[in-house]
């Protein structure tokens, strides 16, 4: 590993905003690399993918393995001894000395996943790929369990070829907030409105670092939202769509309303070299 000064850093966040990287990863891998990334695992994660069915298990043993790489770059620990705590709904947070250090989250759709990073911020991040299967007969019985009663009302009145999309990007924006307030979703998509207009960020090209404001979530829409496990609050929370990508819906939240936001992919951010600044 090349030293820390050798490390190309991201850009400092705006004053009084945070940074956040997105890294582009993917569930595919050879054996070999799946057993490889398999010892990069604690004994609580090997026994937890043990009790998966072979196809989830492949799935979560690479991208477990894939993000310990990533957070060994970022802070400059062997990936194996790197101390991953979970949180009550599931969020994982680095433990131990390195507690605070780095606030991520992974997301994954099918063999496609994308991981959020920032040294400011808790954050969350939500990826689906759209699928034949979300037609909208799919939307309309969604639609009730993901969509509050305003939502619901406008959202009535598309198109129904239109009605997927939309559904799915209230879906993963919803999904964004509530990882980055490290909370899981039991309590009801439904029971989350979302900001009316909504932030839509064109992705950045890899390595590129764009200043983009964040929508704004009402405290009152997260009701009693717990602090999270990787950080505490910020002053707001704020939330976009990251378009860009004609095959994915994606969505990052964090708890700023000003963001620095950064993309590039696993094989840059591991070999090439990606650092907070």
């Amino acid at each position: 590993m090349p030293a820390c000064d050798a490390l190309p850093r991201c850009p400092q966040p705006p004053e009084g905003g945070v940074g956040v990287t997105v890294v582009a990863l993917s569930l595919v891998a050879t054996d070999g690399d799946v057993a490889d990334l398999e010892r990069l695992l604690s004994a609580m994660e090997r026994i937890r993918a043990e009790r998966c069915v072979p196809e989830v298990r492949r799935r979560f043993v690479v991208g477990r393995g894939r993000l310990r790489l990533l957070l060994s770059r970022f802070v400059e620990e062997p990936a194996e001894s790197i101390d991953l705590r979970v949180g009550s709904y599931g969020k994982p947070a680095l433990g131990g000395h390195l507690a605070g250090r780095c606030h991520f989250n992974l997301t994954h759709s099918r063999d496609r996943g994308l991981v959020a990073f920032s040294r400011e911020s808790p954050v969350g991040i939500d990826l689906e790929l759209p699928s034949p299967s979300h037609t909208p007969q799919w939307a309309a019985m969604m639609a009730d369990s993901i969509l509050e009663a305003d939502e619901l009302q406008r959202w009535r009145c598309l198109a129904d070829p239109l009605k997927p999309a939309a559904l799915l990007e209230h879906w993963v924006v919803k999904e964004a907030i509530l990882k980055a307030c490290g909370r899981g979703i039991s309590g009801g998509l439904r029971h989350l409105p979302l900001p009316v207009p909504l932030a839509r960020i064109a992705l950045p090209s890899e390595r590129e670092a764009i200043d983009t404001r964040l929508s704004s979530v009402a405290a009152e829409s997260l009701g009693s939202a717990p602090t999270p496990l990787d950080g505490t609050a910020g002053d707001g929370l704020g939330v976009g769509l990251l378009s860009g990508d004609a095959n994915a819906f994606v969505a990052v939240a964090c708890h700023a309303l000003d963001c620095r936001l950064t993309y590039t992919t696993f094989d840059q951010a591991v070999h090439g070299g990606v650092g907070f600044g």
